[in-house]
């Protein structure tokens, strides 16, 4: 059984009492708690150290485990894509990161450790600074985003998600120097962004692969057996499509 809960005051509080209390085998974290559930933990992965925050926590014979799965999730969506490109790996490639949000953050933090150069934009300038600061990256103001040259764009803002699906982050121009683009949107599972990407024959990563590899890895942490990954993608699919 999955069920969503609301949880308004303390997360670290709420898990530990409903962990003590029910058999829960554990909890999806989700935004604003990644971060404040990390107080809830016993023991933590080496991702959530990386990040400083958790989305994933599993409770095994009273033990509270925390994990982060949107990193590996996002590194194996673009793992899948980046051997139909000219990059091959992205091992000094230029890679700009549009948000510097969760989403941002999280794939920053993988990309890094395969070495890529990392530029970050965001509207909230000093959000921004302080993620590019923390990733030993550049900053570039939002409005300069369009100018960087860098050979793989990686939207982690909100912009084209359902309902206002003819968004973009950025103009067509910009892909005409891109290699790879990689979408954090997964509603609609084809952007305007990816939609533009396809047009300019450059290979793209759908947030909707991201989305299926962090919860089929939560999945396999729970229970312990692999997940039904093509079905988890098909009832996301059709979930979509209504």
């Amino acid at each position: 059984v999955y069920l969503p809960m609301l949880v308004t005051g303390d997360a670290a509080s709420f898990i530990r009492k409903f962990a003590e209390k029910f058999p829960a085998g554990g909890f999806s974290v989700t935004i604003p708690h990644k971060e404040a559930a990390m107080a809830a933990v016993d023991e933590t992965d080496e991702m959530v150290k990386k990040a400083g925050a958790l989305n994933t926590i599993a409770v095994r014979e009273g033990t509270i485990y925390g994990y982060n799965t949107d990193i590996p999730a996002a590194m194996a969506a673009m793992d899948r894509i980046l051997p139909e490109t000219d990059l091959k790996n992205l091992d000094g490639a230029e890679c700009l990161i549009l948000g510097a949000g969760g989403a941002g953050r999280a794939i920053g933090i993988g990309i890094k450790d395969r070495g890529a150069k990392i530029t970050i934009t965001d509207g909230a300038k000093e959000k921004g600074e302080r993620l590019a600061e923390e990733l030993g990256a550049r900053f570039v103001s939002w409005e300069n985003r369009e100018d960087t040259g860098c050979s793989v764009i990686i939207n982690a803002t909100p912009i084209g998600m359902h309902p206002k699906v003819d968004a973009s982050p950025v103009s067509p121009r910009v892909l005409e120097r891109a290699k790879l683009v990689f979408d954090a949107v997964y509603n609609p599972s084809i952007t305007r962004f990816l939609g533009d990407a396809a047009k300019a024959g450059i290979p793209a990563v759908s947030g909707l692969d991201m989305f299926v590899n962090q919860a089929a890895m939560q999945f396999e942490l729970w229970t312990e057996k692999p997940a039904p990954v093509d079905l988890m993608r098909e009832k996301i699919v059709s979930r979509l499509k209504q």
